[in-house]
């Protein structure tokens, strides 16, 4: 046995006791992931994984490069367009970058066809000085960047300007948008964020996998966007039958104008063929600024996603939007993902007449068509390369862009190959640049929440608001002594005294739109209406049974009168007219004409009383088969008389709030406002002078035309019951006062 001491001596000696033995220290582990034992990429054999931090740019805020548009005469020839061969290697591809450049750019992507996966992202998420902002609140990475974009370039897309630096849209306008190639729409869920009800949405995508997943806008109501998938009704933006449907779908919504602004984030699998992405995305690029263009008002904007852009395509079309816009910019957002290839086209002002670059997209985009899938052959060439080199300005533009790019993008690929080989390392800034970044984009930092359906109880107790359920009816000694003709607004209602249907309808969101029947509120579904409105939303109205044609067939329609607040946006406290206007407005914002299983939204018209004959010129006697073929006083919501309900009887809403009144100018031939109790007149209404929709609402004056009502004016009215009111007697009440009051 040996001796303790000796076990000891021993021990020792293997440990080096006796300066022997590997003296260089042990080799950092090279096995990375689960792979079977022995597994090596080249390019990952150094043992030194040191980073320099020096080597990486990172800020916060981002400067843009900004390319004025082309001030030139040349004439886009249809000729231009060129066939050839598909898939060219990229490697080939230096006309507008350096050699060195692209070759090491090619060269640090090729180290990553070997790797794990899962390490892969973990070492991309732990070298991203921008990781940690992650969607933020929004249902994807996607909006965020958005954010980024928009901020970068001075809030243009969703506080747009005109040339001169001016805003132009006032807080009383929409703000129209198109989203193509995008979905599931998180550009459009940070757009609607940032505007709510007030920005009306377009989205063209494809559908089915990819397509918008509206229900996942937490952080904003989807209610104004509009998802159209073209004739075919597949969201395929490279048939011309698609692009044709949705450019006619978007003017019809616009007033014929155009969108704003046009986003375009497309982008597909080019698994295995990494390095040509370029050019498997060419056609992709041309549809969607051929879309931007024709979707997109004078004056608008557009933003597209790029990844590399070498090729004579890519830069022709380049070439092309540079005559179709003020000035345009080559960028690479903050949150890009490291080491990729993406950036954005950003164009600002689209000029007034584009229509031969236009004509040269769509003729190209044809010819893409009539090529069978898997021929190979495809559209190479948009602008010949002798034209584009004639542009120097872009050329030395695009050199310049894809140099710094793929500078950036080499050290990035160089960095996640570091923090791939020590998993120990990680980026130290992503906190700072979190906080930086989102106050720079005007961003909260909150996580993401699913919405709160309320019930209907508690939304509208948190409104803080009384209603009377049981309107005061119009009698004859209220219209003599109480009513001030311009003071009051009127409306032709469809319900009558035994069917009352003027209510208040509220909305929760998510579909949830409730009314008020008798104290107890009841889904709109009872009443065989299907609404779906931005939450937060009250308004006063009543659902009406429209009749069109002389088939008479019928459809529920809900008029609106009055609203307390849209969409969240409260106006309650605004001026009738300005109520009325932003009704119109959230009215327009809401109409989904593809949408056919929702019940309409509109503005019913309000008259005031000094004009109160244009309405009486909409009225006439109809027999309607609903009644049996009796005759009917009905109401024309259109000129064609195509359109039109029975009328139940005349609805008041007072709109001036005591002590104040309106009067008549004799000598200014206009209205002004008097005070009753100061005597103070001013011709435009002080804000005192509104009466809230709480005092509209309570104070109206419901008129119902029974049977025993006269509704003509005639030498009959002194046989006429006298305690009731008739036509006659509104109509000599409104005489009377204009005489008073010198405006006849």
């Amino acid at each position: 046995m040996m001796a303790r001491s000796s076990i000891a001596m021993w021990l020792m000696a293997k440990m080096g006791r006796y300066e022997q033995g590997i003296t260089t220290p042990i080799a950092l582990r090279t096995q990375l992931s689960r792979r079977s034992l022995g597994f090596r990429v080249a390019g990952l054999e150094s043992q030194s994984v040191v980073w320099d931090w020096r080597s990486e740019v990172v800020e916060a805020k981002e400067t843009l490069k900004w390319l004025p548009g082309a001030n030139v005469t040349t004439d886009i020839s249809l000729n231009w367009i060129q066939l050839g061969e598909h898939g060219r290697a990229i490697a080939d591809e230096h006309k507008y970058c350096s050699p060195e450049i692209l070759k090491k750019v090619l060269g640090a992507k090729s180290v990553f066809d070997q790797l794990d996966d899962a390490v892969l992202r973990k070492a991309r998420g732990r070298c991203n000085p921008f990781e940690s902002i992650g969607e933020a609140f929004f249902q994807n990475r996607d909006a965020v960047k958005m954010a980024n974009i928009d901020a970068a370039c001075d809030m243009m897309f969703t506080n747009p300007k005109n040339k001169e630096g001016q805003k132009i849209l006032p807080g009383d306008q929409l703000l129209y948008f198109a989203d193509i190639c995008a979905g599931p729409g998180g550009f459009s869920e940070y757009v609607l964020w940032r505007k709510r009800w007030q920005a009306k949405g377009f989205g063209f995508t494809l559908r089915g996998e990819h397509d918008f997943k509206l229900e996942d806008f937490y952080a904003a109501s989807a209610e104004t966007f509009e998802p159209c998938y073209g004739k075919d009704g597949d969201g395929n933006i490279y048939k011309p039958i698609n692009i044709r449907h949705f450019q006619n779908h978007v003017l019809a919504n616009t007033d014929g104008k155009g969108v704003h602004f046009t986003m375009a984030d497309g982008g597909f699998s080019v698994e295995g063929q990494e390095e040509i992405q370029e050019v498997l995305s060419h056609r992709l690029y041309l549809c969607q600024c051929l879309v931007a263009l024709s979707i997109t008002r004078p004056g608008g904007h557009f933003v597209v996603k790029l990844f590399d852009v070498f090729t004579p395509f890519s830069a022709g079309l380049i070439w092309l939007m540079r005559r179709a816009f003020r000035k345009i910019c080559i960028f690479r957002p903050n949150t890009s993902w490291p080491a990729n290839s993406e950036r954005y086209l950003v164009c600002e002002h689209r000029l007034e007449d584009v229509s031969a670059v236009k004509y040269l997209m769509w003729t190209a985009n044809e010819e893409f068509e009539k090529l069978a899938t898997g021929s190979g052959r495809a559209v190479v060439t948009l602008v010949p390369e002798d034209v584009i080199a004639g542009d120097k300005e872009l050329v030395e533009y695009l050199t310049t862009s894809n140099n710094e790019l793929g500078q950036r993008q080499i050290v990035s690929l160089n960095k996640i190959k570091t923090f791939y080989q020590d998993s120990t390392l990680f980026e130290p800034r992503q906190a700072e640049m979190r906080k930086s970044c989102l106050d720079l984009w005007c961003i909260p930092d909150k996580s993401r929440t699913a919405p709160r359906v309320k019930l209907p109880e508690v939304a509208f107790a948190a409104l803080e608001l009384k209603y009377r359920t049981s309107p005061c009816d119009l009698t004859p000694r209220i219209l003599q002594y109480q009513m001030i003709m311009l003071e009051w607004r009127c409306y032709a209602i469809n319900s009558e005294r035994t069917s009352m249907k003027c209510t208040l309808f509220l909305s929760v969101g998510r579909g949830n739109v409730y009314f008020l029947d008798r104290g107890r509120w009841n889904n709109v579904s009872v009443l065989n209406a299907k609404l779906d409105l931005p939450a937060n939303t009250l308004v006063f109205g009543e659902l009406v049974s429209e009749l069109r044609g002389e088939a008479q067939s019928s459809i529920n329609v809900l008029h609106v009168m009055d609203a307390h607040v849209l969409g969240g946006c409260i106006i309650g406290h605004l001026s009738f007219d300005e109520r009325v206007h932003f009704c119109k407005l959230f009215a327009k914002a809401i109409e989904r004409p593809t949408r056919i299983d929702l019940t309409r939204f509109e503005v019913k018209q309000a008259f005031t009383l000094d004009k109160l004959d244009s309405l009486f010129a909409k009225l006439s006697s109809k027999m309607i088969k609903q009644f049996g073929g009796d005759r009917r006083m009905c109401i024309m919501l259109d000129d064609t008389e195509d359109k039109f309900h029975v009328v139940g009887g005349l609805s008041f809403m007072k709109v001036v709030e005591e002590p104040w009144t309106v009067a008549f100018s004799k000598s200014a031939s206009r209205k002004y406002w008097f005070n009753l109790q100061n005597g103070a007149s001013l011709f435009e209404p002080p804000p005192e002078s509104n009466l809230s929709f709480e005092g509209s609402v309570n104070e109206r004056l419901d008129w119902w035309w029974d049977d025993k009502v006269f509704l003509a004016v005639s030498d009959d009215a002194r046989r006429l019951d006298t305690t009731i009111v008739h036509i006659v007697d509104l109509v000599d009440k409104i005489k009377r006062e204009k005489v008073s009051l010198g405006m006849i």
